[in-house]
Formats: structure tokens, sequence, C-alpha cells
């Protein structure tokens, strides 16, 4: 069995032992030492015209004993030895050895054999570099690519910066002491020659013997070889003020606090250091509650906040420190005030009546209490006084808001109520052939003045409704002037759904017009419908004159409270779109309206001829002779009755 398993053991080894050949045939074609069983093939980035070092110590087989070791470099494509050395085995490590300029023409495969003196085993790694020109970079273009180094220092001390790669550079720099190489030094991208108290040793490290004020920046290095330049690290210098000697001091921000129970709670005192940095890992916060003769630790904590101990986890405490470090070269100012001071807090987050007293605040370096400074928490007896102010302040703020809401809604409550109407209101069956009855009264009698009021008025009536799509009955252009004129009227009301009455002192003067008002009020009585008045300047008035002695004028005045009255002005001022939506919401909502003209696109007011039936033709100038209540009349319009049959003008008649 033994005999089977070191077999199998040795058939194992043997295949792993061809594996690492056939990777390494690739390279070797017989030349070097055949004995040399090969362990591994490296791969590493190589720059064109620079150098290249190989470490024996990294091959070192640790598990295997020997005395001495014999470490061979051999070029794989030449079979040029260009390393041969011995060195016992105490002496090896941190050996290396530079190829001081590699060529892209060349293999660049290379073998690294180390041999045992004492045992005679030979074991080899293949070394295969892959071989670039030198991607050529300004300092800070470099300085983007590789984040600088962070170092703090302290006034008056030595600082030495050494130029290397770090190991986790993936092209690091070969270069070897006393070959033909430069290194050079720089802060912030320009040269150091003008920086007092900045040398460079014969080991090109760069060495400041006293650091000041005048030293903080990012310093680079470079290596310069064959005219071709390569930064090798940035390193960012901080100077930190010298060590602070002076005694802390500790001040609260407030020695007396009102708390409310249930409410956090958070207490601030500023801690004075000394000028300049202390040591702060030394000093430690103490916060303390007096009861009489005994106190009690509440808190505790460090300079690097970590909370030592607290009696509860309700209560909290925080001390951190930060030196004032300069990364530039500070300024007169800077350096006077780089006083080291900082808040440090302890806070409650649910404040208990057990928590009322005094509480003491504590500065202590090496177990000694060096400052301390006392605050008192008691309890706010006002928090209530607050809390209804804010109530009866909400409930004012609210009653107010609730006014200008009511006051904006009756400013524009009319709108407001259109508005609902034409999205939300509901149809009103549309079973009658006309949406209105309209009524007014005009005679040649009448002055010019009422003359143009009445037909201004009654045109923007019939104008707007019609615009707004309803079919509009006119009494004087399509009813009957005969002894059919009652029934015709009557009938149309009723085929109607409103009436709609342009009110004018004259119209109340008319018989026949109070007559038709009557009726109206009948005909919509019966519908349950409101009649709508256009009222036109006087009319009001002229009524408000005549309800004492007329009860005809006192009907009429209490019909206008019970139904719709619409105020029209021939002004310049007068609102003409208000006057159409007053229109709009008296009259009902159909689900068909449309116009249905007459014969004639205009009502009868602009209509240039009608013919009545007592036999008379009459015709009436569209212009006017007056535009606004007070103004002039301009001569102009005439009214001419051409006499077909030898009769008077009739004083009622149509316009």
């Amino acid at each position: 069995m033994k005999s089977i398993g070191a077999f199998v053991v040795t058939t194992l080894l043997l295949v792993e032992q061809h594996a690492y050949l056939t990777q390494a045939a690739q390279i070797n074609k017989g030349q070097g030492n055949s004995s040399c069983l090969t362990q591994k093939v490296f791969t590493e980035p190589a720059h064109s015209g620079w150098p290249h070092s190989f470490s024996c110590d990294q091959t070192i087989i640790y598990d295997e004993f020997s005395e001495e070791w014999t470490c061979v470099l051999t070029d794989a494509g030449s079979g040029e030895v260009i390393f041969n050395n011995t060195w016992s085995s105490d002496d090896i490590y941190d050996t290396k050895h530079f190829l001081h300029k590699v060529h892209p023409n060349h293999s660049n495969n290379y073998y690294l054999d180390l041999v045992s003196s004492d045992q005679g085993t030979c074991y080899r790694y293949v070394y295969r570099l892959n071989v670039s020109e030198l991607e050529e970079m300004t300092c800070h273009e470099s300085m983007t690519n590789y984040s600088p180094w962070h170092e703090k220092t302290e006034l008056d001390k030595v600082l030495i910066l050494e130029c290397f790669t770090g190991e986790d550079d993936p092209h690091p720099i070969h270069a070897q002491s006393g070959h033909n190489h430069t290194v050079v030094w720089r802060r912030n991208c320009t040269d150091i020659k003008n920086i007092t108290g900045v040398e460079i040793n014969d080991k090109n490290e760069m060495v400041i013997s006293q650091v000041s004020y005048d030293h903080p920046g990012v310093y680079s290095c470079a290596y310069v070889i064959n005219g071709q330049e390569r930064f090798a690290f940035h390193q960012k210098i901080c100077v930190k003020p010298k060590i602070s000697k002076g005694l802390p001091k500790i001040k609260c921000l407030n020695t007396r606090h009102r708390v409310v129970l249930g409410q956090p709670l958070l207490i601030e005192c500023v801690l004075d250091l000394g000028n300049g940095y202390a040591q702060a890992f030394d000093h430690a916060l103490k916060w303390k509650k007096v009861r009489g003769v005994n106190v009690t630790n509440v808190c505790m904590n460090n300079a690097q906040g970590k909370t030592m101990n607290g009696t509860e986890s309700r209560l909290h405490c925080n001390f951190t420190t930060k030196y004032p470090c300069f990364l530039h070269v500070p300024s007169k100012e800077e350096r006077a005030q780089s006083r080291f001071t900082t808040t440090v807090r302890f806070w409650i987050d649910n404040v208990q009546e057990a928590d009322l007293g005094t509480y003491v605040v504590a500065v202590r370096k090496q177990r000694i209490e060096m400052a301390n400074d006392t605050f008192l928490l008691e309890l706010d007896q006002e928090p209530h006084v607050i809390s209804i102010n804010y109530i009866v302040l909400i409930c004012l703020s609210c009653f107010v808001l609730f006014l200008i809401v009511v006051c904006f809604l009756c400013w524009h409550r009319f709108y407001i109520c259109l508005y609902y109407k034409r999205n939300f209101g509901k149809y009103e069956t549309d079973d009658k052939k006309y949406g209105a009855f309209i009524s007014y009264h005009f005679s040649t009698e009448m002055d010019k003045f009422a003359q143009q009021q009445t037909r201004d008025a009654t045109a923007a009536t019939l104008s707007n409704l019609e615009s707004l799509g309803y079919r509009v009955y006119d009494e004087n252009r399509d009813g009957f002037q005969s002894e059919m004129r009652v029934d015709s009227s009557m009938n149309a009301m009723r085929q109607c759904h409103r009436v709609v009455i342009v009110l004018t002192p004259e119209y109340l003067k008319d018989h026949w017009s109070i007559f038709c008002l009557q009726k109206s009020f009948h005909s919509m009585i019966e519908s349950n419908h409101k009649m709508i008045f256009v009222i036109v300047p006087g009319t009001r008035e002229y009524i408000k004159q005549h309800s004492n002695v007329d009860e005809t004028h006192l009907m009429i005045r209490r019909a206008l409270k019970l139904n719709h009255d619409i105020q029209w002005s021939e002004n310049r001022n007068f609102d003409k779109r208000r006057f159409k939506l007053e229109l709009e919401w008296a009259m009902p909502k159909l689900a068909t309206q449309r116009s249905v003209r007459h014969e004639s696109t205009t009502s009868s007011l602009l209509s240039q001829q009608y013919t009545y039936t007592n036999g008379f033709h009459r015709t009436m100038s569209v212009e006017t002779e007056v535009t606004e209540a007070g103004s002039p009349k301009p001569a102009g319009e005439q009214f001419t009755c051409f006499v077909i049959e030898p009769e008077t003008c009739p004083s009622n008649t149509s316009l």
C-alpha cells in the first residue's frame, strides 16, 4: 500500500512538473540549465529605454533549507548569462539585479534560476516583459492620475521624504542608486530651489531640517533617465502648530436651561485647549450631576469621540478634535488664529423630572481635572401658556382666512355659480320651440333719446341671446299686428322657455306693454319659471316714484325682486361681457342650444323696412343721434312715413 501511495504522489508531481515545463517550452528552446524545474511564469510591464529589476529573494523555496543559493539570470533568446552570483541564505534577501536598459527589439524573455549549492536542486522562474513606450505626463496630469499621499508634521520637526513608487503602483520605477539617472523634486509642481531649509542629500532624499509654516504643499519627485521624466509619487505635507502647553478652558454657552418634560435637550460648551494643538488623546470630558454632596457621573468620553460610559441610553455626550493643519503657506492672520477650540455637546433624548438639577462638565488630563463649568436644568413653567397662545393664533388665522375666502366667494359668487352651471348644472327639458320671448316698446312718439336707448338695449339683448345659441321670438317681428295679436303673443309665450322684457319708462306708459307684462306673469307662474328684465338707465327711479301711487308700478317693483333683473347701460365703461354672462345665467341650460335665425339675420331694430297691417311702411335710419346719456345729438337721422293710404302714422309700431 505504501508503494502504491508513493507511486501516486510521484505521478502527480510529474504531471505538475510537465505542466510547468509545457508553459515554459514556448520560451525555453534548450538554453540554460535544462535540469531546472520551472516553477512559475511571470509577465511584467516594462518601458523602452528604462531599467528593469529582478529580485532573487522572491524565488526562494522557504521550506527547503540551504546554506548557499546561486542566482543566475539568463536571456532566453540569446542564452547570454546576464547575472550569476552566490549568496548565503541570510544575504540573499533584498537582492536585486538591474537591466540598465530595456530594448523593445529584444526577445525580453528571461530565466531566473535559483540553485541550492547544498542540495543541488534548481528552480526556474520565467519572466516575460511587455515592453511599451513611456507615456509622457506633466506634473499636474500625474497628480490627477495618482492621488497624493497625506502626511502631517509639526513645526520645528525634521522631515525626510524618499523618492519611490508604491507597492500598489501597476508600473513601478526600477532605478538603481549610482546609475545614470537623476531625481528631481518639486513643490506644487514648481522647483524647490527657492524654498528655505530644503535640501537634497546623496540618497536623493528631500530633507527639511526644521519644518516651518513656509513648507506646506504637495511635494513630487520624478526620475529623469535618458532625457525622459517620470513622476514616482506625490505627497501632501500638512503643517500643524506646536503642542500647546497652556491649561485648557471650558465655558458653557448657557448656564441656565428651562426644559420641557418629554422634549429633547442639547447643551453646548466651548473647549479651549490653548494656542497650537493639544495632545487631545490625553484629555477626556466628564459630565456629572450634583445632588447635594453626592456627585454622579452621567457621561464621559475622550477626544476620539468614544463614549466611555453613560448611566442611561437617553444621555449622550460628544467630544471630537480637529487640529488646525495647513496645506498651504498660511498668512499671518491664519497663524495667529491657530488656537485650538472645539464645541463639546451633551444631550438628552427625552427629558424626565429626574434629570432636573445642577450639572458639571470637567476637562481631565491624565486623571487630573484641569477645568470645569456648571449649568442648571430647571422646569419651564410657561409652555402651556405658549401652547394656548399658539392655539389662539392658529384660530384667529383660520378665522381671517375663512373671512377672506367668504369675501372672495361673495365677490365672485356670480362667476362661481355660472361656472358650476356650465360644468355641473342640470339640463332643462328642451320641449319648447323658442328659447326666449322678447318684449319691448318702441314708438315714433318717443323722443329720439328714448328711441336710441330702446334700440341699443334691445339689439344688445337679441344679439347676445342668439350668440348663446337660443332661438328668440320677437313679438314685434314674429307676431301679428292685428286683433290676433293677443292670442299670438300668449301662444308664443307658452312655446318659450323664458320671457325677456326690455323695461323702459316708455314701456311702463304703454297699455299694451303693461298688458303683455301681466300676461307674462301668469305664463311664468304657470310654468314656474322666472322672468328676465333688462333694465335701461332711469327705469328703477321711474318705478320707485310711481309705486306709491300706482298699484301696477308697485307690482312691477315686487316682480323685479322675485325675478332676474339685468342692468343695461350705454355708458362706455359698461361691462358688456358681464351683461352677456348674466343673460346666460338667467336663461335655462339646454342640451341643444343653437341659434335658429329668422329670415333677416339681424333683429328688427336694425332692419331697413317694416310692413304693418295699417297700410304704412316706415324706413328707419341705422345711424344714431344719441350715443350715451348727456352727449350732444348730431343731426342726421330722419324718420319718414311713406303714405299709401291717407291715414296718420301709428303710435305703436315695431322697430
